[in-house]
């Protein structure tokens, strides 16, 4: 059985630092946390050796310890029990799900993340809605990218509303967040080129290089891709559409153009059964 600390009051020390993790983008930076809720999800990062750091739960409402209690303890996590007060006041969503963690922040650059000889990697530029950039990372770990580099200025990438639209994809793929002229000097320096998915696309969607390794950055809607990302790029795709519609947002267009390119990938290895973008 676990050890577990037992936690009551709402002025606990504990307590204060963790909502301050959970709401503050710089804190987040400054204790190298963030907050993370749901049992499935922990199950998930469990599942990828991805250790949390502290489990927080109430134990009265779950029937019986949950086995993901015991499995995070055993990878060395501190088990935290609390009042249903005490999670309310820790809690990111209103209707509290009764198990959370602390997981520390992956330690990435751009230039670390170009390590995969065959990998499509995503750049994400512009994109501050935390809906829109969670979607772009789970759709970029459900299409067999890579990683994923948001560029500034877009919001924090270990906010509770991106992971929650990532659905887990924190765990799948690596992401980091760069200026965009970081972003592409790692690009030029690791010989990757970065095509845009945009609008004035000279060419089809469909018509993507096969070769890999290869950057297919998307930017915001109305403010398209940041200049230094656009002068870096060695091409430019657009996706067809039908009904006289010019434009997507960019969650939806980087899905589409991801989904493109994994089944264009697909299609090129004949049948052998493997796939990612």
């Amino acid at each position: 059985m676990a050890r577990v600390e037992r936690i009551t009051s709402l002025q606990n020390t504990y307590v204060k630092r963790v909502v301050a993790i959970r709401r503050d983008g710089l804190v987040r930076q400054q204790e190298g946390l963030f907050f993370l809720e749901g049992e499935r999800t922990l199950d998930e990062a469990l599942s990828r050796r991805a250790a949390p750091v502290d489990v927080i739960y109430v134990p009265r409402m779950f029937e019986e310890e949950p086995p993901t209690v015991e499995k995070a303890a055993a990878a060395g996590a501190r088990i935290v029990s609390v009042s249903k007060d005490v999670y309310k006041k820790l809690a990111d969503t209103k209707n509290p799900v009764w198990m959370a963690a602390l997981f520390p922040i992956p330690q990435h650059t751009p230039a670390s993340l170009l390590l995969s000889p065959g990998g499509v990697y995503v750049i994400a530029s512009n994109v501050q809605d935390p809906g829109n950039l969670g979607t772009i990372w789970r759709s970029a770990a459900c299409f067999g990218a890579s990683g994923l580099v948001v560029c500034a200025p877009a919001c924090d990438l270990w906010n509770g509303k991106v992971l929650r639209a990532s659905a887990g994809a924190v765990f799948a793929i690596p992401a980091v967040k760069a200026r965009p002229a970081d972003a592409v000097s790692a690009f030029e320096k690791a010989g990757v080129p970065v095509y845009g998915i945009t609008v004035d696309g000279e060419r089809l969607l469909t018509e993507f290089p096969a070769e890999r390794p290869a950057g297919m950055a998307v930017g915001h809607e109305t403010r398209g891709l940041d200049a230094d990302i656009e002068r870096g790029l060695a091409g430019k795709f657009r996706i067809p559409m039908c009904g006289g519609m010019d434009s997507l947002n960019v969650a939806s267009a980087a899905t589409a153009a991801l989904y493109e390119l994994a089944r264009a990938c697909m299609m090129g290895k004949k049948g052998d059964g493997s796939g990612g973008a």
